[in-house]
This record gives structure tokens, sequence and C-alpha cells, in this order.
């Protein structure tokens, strides 16, 4: 598989788990500007959190690389004005 993501990876549990709560209450929204369903990871590692969308295959293939092209746009877009 093969992951785009947003990741929290200050050295505070605490300050990422917020970020990430503060994200997932706009689930449904990021999810339909995305047009990606989203997971929302806490804890992942011993602290860190992250948002991620999944491909379902990593074979380098024309699909695969248009899939992240255009949804790492879409995490920018939609990201970028909550952080």
């Amino acid at each position: 598989a093969f992951n785009v993501s947003i990741e929290f990876k200050t050295s505070s549990a605490k300050e990422n788990r917020r970020n990430l709560k503060r994200l997932k209450g706009r689930c449904k929204e990021l999810e339909a500007a995305i047009g990606e369903e989203l997971k929302f990871e806490h804890p992942w590692g011993n602290r860190w959190a992250r948002v991620r969308s999944t491909y379902p295959s990593a074979e380098p293939t024309a699909d695969l690389r248009e899939w992240a092209v255009t949804t790492m746009r879409k995490y920018i877009q939609c990201f970028r004005p909550l952080l």
C-alpha cells in the first residue's frame, strides 16, 4: 500500500492528539473535499499522530503516480488553512 498523510510529530503526545482531534472534528467535510476515506491515528509510534489516505498498491504505476499527486494537492488545499 502507499500512503499520503499529514503527520504530527512534536515531542508532546498531548499536542499531537489535540491537532488530530481538531481535524477529526471536520472528518466528513475533509473526506468530501479530498474524495478519500481518511484514517485518523493516535498513537502512531510512541506519541505521534497522523491523518492518512491509502492507495491499495505500492506498485509504481501511472495510476499510483496520478493518485499520489492529486491526493497531495488536495491535502495541501484542505489542510493548510486548518494548520
